[in-house]
Order: C-alpha cells, then structure tokens, then sequence
C-alpha cells in the first residue's frame, strides 16, 4: 500500500462535488456519492498502476473512473497524489 496525497486543488473538486450533489439530490446522496471517492482511493493506494494513462495530457496522468467523475493522479516512488477530479463531461486538458 502506498499512501495516497490529495492535492489543493482536488479537495477544492471534492467540495464542489459534494455541495453540488446535496443541491441537487440532497446531503444524504452527496455523503454516500464521497464516499465512494475514499473507496477508490485505497483501491489507488493498493494498486496505483490501475488507472488508465493518458498520454495526450503533458506530462501523462492516470485517472480511475468513480461514477461521472475521474480520478486524476500522479504515482511516486513513495507517494501517490490526486491532482484533480473532473466532471466526465470537462474538458481535461484545460484543467490539469
């Protein structure tokens, strides 16, 4: 297992998810819909080579699909770190 880091800018996409999620279908499913997000990320910590790689955003990232969103990260020798979680529908190179 290697631990994995959340960056500013990915805890700033979580709580963005979670206050849109409990606008738009309340606080109980926004809550269980985060916490889906801690589930993949120890999936990450256990087998961080299981996202996909993108090779057309520089440098190469791999991301994990949770629901409508992905999981964006960066795999260390000794860390792995979330840099973002987008919307399916964003536009991933003008967000990394």
């Amino acid at each position: 297992m290697i631990p994995v880091h959340i960056s500013e800018a990915a805890a700033a996409d979580l709580a963005a998810i979670y206050d849109y999620g409990a606008d738009r279908f309340g606080e109980d499913v926004a809550e269980v819909y985060l916490r889906g997000f801690a589930q993949s990320f120890e999936l990450i910590a256990d087998h961080a080579s299981i996202g996909a790689i993108h090779g057309t955003v520089h440098p190469p990232i791999r991301s994990l699909r949770h629901g409508s969103h992905r999981i964006y990260y960066d795999v260390f020798e000794d860390e792995v770190v979330v840099q973002r979680i987008l919307h399916l529908a964003m536009d991933v190179g003008s967000h990394l």
